[in-house]
């Protein structure tokens, strides 16, 4: 018999020795079902900075004016901060929230538009379809104006926000450039 299978025999018969062994065995295991409980609950928490951002910035609008902040409309507010001129600004909203949350706008795909924002998504394979995900507050949220079907026809994409609250069957979400496009609209709608 080998040295190894010599100590290997002794320990399986030494009572004391076995059950110290399998402690260490069982502490190991709780440890890493630890972590990996930890690790699955900080990815599914960790977007949810960029929801409060959201929070306080239709706050901020609701106590402020752009006249009060020397803009011409709520858009400019995140239009400037990317360096751009005023335009249709749910893309910018977003993502200003990102940026402000500590996060990089790159890792989310960002664009000044939508339908490069979704594209740029698929490339990073992060781009779920509503019909086999439950959204997460904190996530992004892309709207199609002419429904679900005209989104499959067309791979197209109207409008996007940032999901603040799932509840029962509906998401609550927080966008910029609301109700057609006008640049000084807000809203926080739910939606089935």
């Amino acid at each position: 018999m080998t040295t190894a299978v010599k100590y290997f025999l002794l320990i399986i018969n030494n009572k004391k020795a076995r059950n110290t062994i399998i402690g260490i065995v069982i502490g190991v295991i709780a440890a890493v079902l630890l972590l990996l409980m930890f690790t699955y609950e900080s990815t599914q928490q960790n977007a949810a900075p960029i929801a409060e951002k959201a929070k306080e910035e239709y706050s901020f609008w609701q106590t402020h004016t752009p006249d009060s902040q020397n803009l011409s409309c709520q858009g400019e507010r995140y239009c400037s901060y990317f360096k751009s001129s005023v335009t249709d600004w749910c893309c910018y909203f977003v993502g200003y929230c990102i940026q402000e949350s500590g996060y990089e706008t790159k890792d989310f795909g960002f664009a000044p538009g939508t339908i490069m924002w979704t594209n740029n998504l698929k490339e990073l394979g992060k781009l779920k379809s509503a019909d086999n995900y439950t959204p997460q507050v904190g996530n992004l949220i892309f709207f199609d104006y002419g429904g679900r079907s005209h989104y499959k026809a067309t791979g197209n994409v109207d409008h996007i926000g940032i999901v603040v609250e799932v509840k029962d069957n509906s998401v609550t979400v927080i966008a910029g450039n609301e109700y057609n496009g006008q640049t000084s609209n807000w809203a926080t709608v739910s939606y089935v």
